[in-house]
């Protein structure tokens, strides 16, 4: 970029820097992570008059797709991708490379935060319950807070929840509010990032909640059930006593509760049972 284009192209960077907060990096990578709405917002409220441009210079910035008048306002003129592409890239604050880090980064990564206690809650009360495929899942119909449906659900959550408190794999020092809420609007849409988190083990389509844990054949995934344990269970057990709070749990949760919410007997057989506990025995016993 010509020096005189970056003297003008200044003009537009500097206050859509000082909007967005960047110091040192990129605006330009900033802006491709940021929703639309921000960057419409961003890049709009950085514009400037045309009185504030070099007259001589406004034409052939505008031809080359480095500026763009304002949608609503032709006296204002905003920066464009191109513009400020070229800008930093001239200044040498960005380049092929790290845009296609981010890209990769943001887009491409494998690797995602780790799953909190309220997501280990949603899975375990899942896998304890047996809700291993759409048929057999649970369904979130009821806005009344005081439905049964929603009722026993979140005693279902919270025996969950006391069992990993028990078997110390979640924390006991915080305070679970979905305890005193409506389970279907407090727990089960809390956790965003779950699907993506469990890479797709954990199902939410609409209303309904499973996990995606069997084949074709809705026979019972070793490799997915194995992953699904361990994303539950990320340390060590310390004692044997926390494997059997576990696997009890695992075990009998569903022959003795289910029924209180639903009449399916998905999964209930001794053949599901002994499948799931021979599982968690080889990565554990």
């Amino acid at each position: 970029m010509k020096a005189i284009y970056r003297r003008e192209i200044r003009k537009l960077y500097n206050p859509l820097k000082e909007k967005i907060g960047v110091t040192k990096s990129s605006v330009f990578l900033k802006l491709l992570i940021s929703r639309k709405n921000k960057i419409r917002d961003f890049v709009s409220s950085a514009g400037i008059t045309s009185s504030l441009i070099d007259k001589r210079l406004c034409k052939e910035l505008e031809e080359k797709g480095f500026i763009v008048k304002h949608p609503n306002d032709f006296h204002i003129y905003c920066l464009t991708a191109s513009g400020l592409w070229n800008y930093e890239k001239s200044r040498e604050n960005i380049d092929l490379e790290s845009l296609l880090k981010e890209f990769d980064s943001e887009y491409f990564s494998t690797t995602t935060n780790p799953i909190s206690d309220t997501g280990k809650i949603i899975l375990f009360s899942l896998l304890c319950n047996r809700n291993f495929s759409k048929k057999c899942a649970i369904t979130m119909e009821s806005d009344h807070i005081n439905s049964h449906y929603n009722i026993v659900w979140l005693n279902f959550t919270i025996l969950a929840k006391d069992i990993l408190l028990k078997a110390k794999i979640i924390s006991g020092k915080k305070k679970y509010a979905f305890e005193t809420n409506n389970n279907k609007t407090y727990l089960m849409q809390r956790d965003n990032n779950l699907v993506e988190q469990t890479n797709g083990i954990y199902q939410r389509l609409g209303k309904v909640h499973f996990l995606n844990v069997t084949d074709k054949q809705r026979n019972i995934s070793v490799r997915k059930l194995r992953a699904l344990i361990k994303l539950i269970i990320t340390e060590n057990f310390e004692s044997v006593e926390q494997i059997q709070i576990i696997k009890n749990a695992i075990k009998t949760f569903a022959r003795i509760q289910r029924h209180k919410i639903s009449p399916d007997q998905s999964y209930l057989d001794i053949k599901s049972t002994r499948s799931i506990i021979n599982i968690f025995d080889e990565e554990y016993l």
